[in-house]
Parts: structure tokens; C-alpha cells; sequence
């Protein structure tokens, strides 16, 4: 049986926060946690862009951010499916990228992002 990804979970919302494609995020806050506010996932329901809502080297600081935010049963039956999602930052391997394509695609990431450039989703 396929899940199917409810309606309006890969829509972009007007916020004044910036959304923030997974692996600039990653880039930006390695190694440390981050909780990322979900506004658009694959048809796997993977993360792909989102509202960077915290980040820290410790993991207790996300579980405060996320005490904070609205339970999902507090919103209108009709809002978009949003989840949030935490990780700890660090490079992964694209499907097919060997060991060192990898290390050489996330330094010129993070390269980027230290400079204040975005990086762009499959740089």
C-alpha cells in the first residue's frame, strides 16, 4: 500500500523566516543539532527544505525550541501537514558518490555557506 504524502505538505508558505534546502542547512550548522520546521518533503517523506528553527551542540536545547511551538491538534483541521524534524548535522553520501566526491561536494559546501552564498539543492 502507498502512503501518500497529505495535501499541501510540498507547498511553499509565506513566512518571514528563511527556508533553507536540507543540505545548506547541514553545511551551515555541522556538527550540531538542528530542528528544522519541514515546509516541503519527497514522495519518501525526506525533508527537503525548511524553516531552520534552532540549532546547538546539545540536544536538550531543540527539545525546549520544540516545547514551544503549536501542537498540531491546537491548528485548523484544514492546515497544511508540517512536521518538524531534528538531526545532527554531518555530510552524507549522494547515491552513486564515492567517499571522496562526497568530501570534496561538502567542503565546497561549506565553503559557500561560511561565505554567505546559498548553496543550491545537487551543488
Amino acid at each position: 500500500m502507498e502512503r501518500q504524502q497529505p495535501e499541501g505538505a510540498a507547498v511553499a508558505v509565506e513566512t518571514d523566516a528563511e527556508i533553507t534546502d536540507l543540505e545548506e542547512a547541514i553545511a551551515r550548522h555541522d556538527s550540531e543539532w538542528v530542528l528544522m520546521h519541514v515546509m516541503e518533503s519527497d514522495e519518501n517523506w525526506q525533508p527537503l527544505r525548511g524553516i531552520v528553527l534552532t540549532h546547538s551542540k546539545s540536544r536538550v536545547d531543540l527539545s525546549v525550541e520544540l516545547a514551544k511551538q503549536p501542537l498540531r491538534s491546537t491548528l485548523s483541521p484544514d492546515a497544511p501537514y508540517r512536521p518538524y524534524y531534528s538531526f545532527f548535522a554531518m555530510p552524507f553520501l549522494r547515491p552513486g558518490e564515492s567517499e571522496e566526491q562526497g568530501r570534496v561536494r561538502y567542503a565546497a559546501q561549506r565553503a559557500a555557506v561560511l561565505e554567505g552564498r546559498r548553496v543550491e539543492p545537487g551543488e
